[in-house]
């Protein structure tokens, strides 16, 4: 499994250099001599947008949740639920 996983890593990396080379119109040599900044400029935008897209997920996922009360898990206790015990003052010492 792993050399597949390294071989995938390697083949995708490959593929955003070439069209890196394409889009930019540089030659493969420079392109392949820039490939470390190019993969990890790509990477780092890729990451930005999952970042984002998780951000701006979020309160799209807080309103469902709170549209649909019948979710037991998601639902906060009522009044009655609360736990009415009194607190117990400190000892004065």
């Amino acid at each position: 499994m792993r050399v597949s996983v390294t071989f995938a890593v390697a083949l995708g990396s490959l593929a955003i250099v070439a069209l890196a080379a394409v889009v930019f119109d540089l030659s493969f040599e420079r392109a392949a001599l820039l490939a470390p900044a190019i993969v990890i400029c790509v990477g780092m935008a890729f990451g930005l947008v999952v970042l984002w897209g998780k951000a701006a997920a979020e309160p799209w996922r807080r309103r469902r949740a709170r549209l649909n009360p019948s979710d037991g898990a998601r639902s906060v206790a009522g009044p009655d639920e609360l736990d009415t015990r009194p607190m117990r003052s400190r000892p004065d010492g």
